[in-house]
């Protein structure tokens, strides 16, 4: 199957938004964003291989198989201005993928995932089960219908520790900056990701770096998705897109 679900596909598209999910996470995740995207806007979210309708394809035991595996998608796409958007794994993904685009991205925006140097503290994969649910549900990733639901657990139990593991052993090049901007993002009550571990992104571009506080938990983003299609958007568009105008947050915190 492919990598890439196309959830909007205006016929003379002015930009694209690429959305990489969180461990465990699927395309899907990004469905209600096609409501809010301008009609001139691709919005693609990645499919990682080992869930959904890439449930029987292995997971990827690397960060450079899992970005082998999506690149081919952009080498035959039209080109356009393009911002990766990617959480918490998905950060990691979208900024690797920023490192080998042919084209640098308009924009590139982190959302909760620690910056170079900014280790996690306590590495979720290689947990027995009881404490890896323990963790993933203190995030707020998992529901309370899934931890109670043992035969849904089992199907999805493999992608998710697979996707940790990925996660726990990726660490950017300090040496190999993107030449592309980057905007960071964390909710001010993530209980993983502090404002000190963004700004620490800073130091992986040679373009601009700014950053944004919200608030709200590690999954902020289900609430803020409207600020951040407008950051997105503004960033990506060479002309006015046509779209429903959103409020623009100012720099750094957001009451």
């Amino acid at each position: 199957m492919k990598p890439i679900h196309r959830l909007t596909e205006p016929e003379q598209p002015l930009a694209r938004l690429v959305c990489f999910p969180h461990a465990g996470g699927s395309a899907s995740f990004f469905q209600p964003w096609k409501d809010i995207v301008p009609l001139d806007v691709e919005l693609w979210a990645v499919q990682y291989p080992g869930r959904h309708d890439r449930l029987a394809e292995a997971c990827p035991t690397s960060m450079s198989e899992l970005i082998d595996d999506v690149l081919p998608t952009f080498d035959h796409a039209p080109r356009l201005p393009t911002v990766l958007f990617g959480h918490s794994l998905g950060a990691a993904v979208a900024y690797e993928c920023a490192r080998r685009l042919p084209h640098p991205p308009a924009l590139v925006i982190l959302s909760a995932r620690r910056g170079p140097g900014r280790a996690n503290e306590e590495p979720l994969g290689d947990m027995n089960d009881a404490d890896f649910l323990d963790g993933l549900a203190r995030l707020g990733g998992l529901s309370t219908q899934i931890l109670g639901n043992r035969q849904l657990l089992e199907i999805i139990l493999p992608a998710l520790r697979a996707d940790c593991r990925l996660s726990d052993a990726y660490s950017p090049d300090p040496d190999s900056p993107i030449n592309a901007p980057i905007l960071a993002c964390v909710g001010d009550r993530d209980p993983s990701v502090t404002v000190d571990d963004i700004l620490a992104w800073r130091s992986a571009t040679v373009g601009a770096f700014s950053h944004q506080v919200y608030p709200g938990d590690h999954f902020y983003l289900q609430e803020h998705k409207a600020a951040l299609v407008r950051a997105a958007c503004d960033a990506a568009a060479p002309v006015q897109l046509h779209r429903t105008p959103t409020p623009t947050p100012s720099s750094g915190r957001l009451q």
